[in-house]
């Protein structure tokens, strides 16, 4: 229960889909110090893996390319907790600046691992990296719906 009163949950299946999402997404990925891949969608890795910014500056990276110049962020193993602020600034910032959504976030809910307020920004990241992949060329059938439409 939150300091409101408030209790605030999440869909397991959500957030076993997205970390399924993160792992297919950062499979050749070996820049991550800290995090191991594959996550396991049974447990709490993907909000472990959220904790120091670096897996979601990936994925914001993913879905708007060179969003994040990762020369500026703290990228190695053991990061304190001013190194690990730094990064989740970052990220915000970075979220704010691609038309991202984030009222009541802060680097605060990534270290305390507030379940909610984290699947609330990977949704928006996730969507972003998945309509990226919608083309002509790889999906062909949407110029069915143009030409319904006339």
């Amino acid at each position: 229960m939150s300091e409101s009163g408030f209790t605030h949950s999440y869909l397991v299946e959500e957030k076993i889909c997205f970390a399924k999402l993160v792992n297919e997404f950062l499979k050749e990925e070996t820049d991550l110090p800290d995090v191991v891949l594959p996550l396991n969608p049974e447990n709490d890795d993907l909000f472990h893996s959220m904790e120091s910014g670096v897996v979601l500056a990936k994925l914001i990276n993913i879905a708007v390319e060179n969003t994040i110049d990762f020369r500026a962020m703290n990228n190695k193993k053991n990061l304190n907790v001013y190194q690990v602020k730094e990064n989740l600034n970052l990220v915000i910032n970075a979220c704010k600046g691609i038309g991202l959504k984030l009222p009541g976030i802060n680097p605060q809910a990534f270290i305390e691992k507030k379940h909610h307020l984290i699947l609330a920004v990977l949704w928006q990241v996730m969507r972003l990296c998945l309509v990226k992949k919608i083309s002509l060329k790889d999906c062909p059938e949407i110029m069915r719906l143009a030409e319904e439409g006339e």
